[in-house]
């Protein structure tokens, strides 16, 4: 089951949001895990302001709560606004694609 971080970044501006975005445009990814399956970056639909970095993870990574990865992304992030840095664990999926295969 995936193992997941989710680090939101609330911005007070326009240009730090802007700001934010062209800093993760500008990651290095060279340190990649082997367990890391994918990070996304989305941006809140009405909230414009709001970013969140969304990490998964093929399983958990370290006992801690929060990965070393998440925790740099997270302090990286908080020079742009308010950072809130949370774990979970998926306790269940949906899998759209088995449910089209039915109809």
């Amino acid at each position: 089951m995936d193992w997941i971080e989710l680090i939101h970044l609330r911005t007070a501006s326009d240009g730090e949001r802007d700001a934010a975005l062209d800093a993760f445009a500008q990651l290095s990814w060279s340190d990649w895990h082997d367990d890391l399956k994918e990070i996304k970056l989305l941006r809140n639909c009405t909230l414009t302001l709001d970013l969140s970095l969304l990490i998964v993870w093929r399983r958990r990574v370290c006992a801690e709560a929060k990965s070393p990865l998440g925790l740099r992304l997270a302090a990286a992030f908080s020079d742009f606004g308010q950072i809130n840095h949370s774990v979970w664990d998926c306790e269940a999926t949906v899998d759209a694609s088995i449910q089209e295969s039915t109809r």
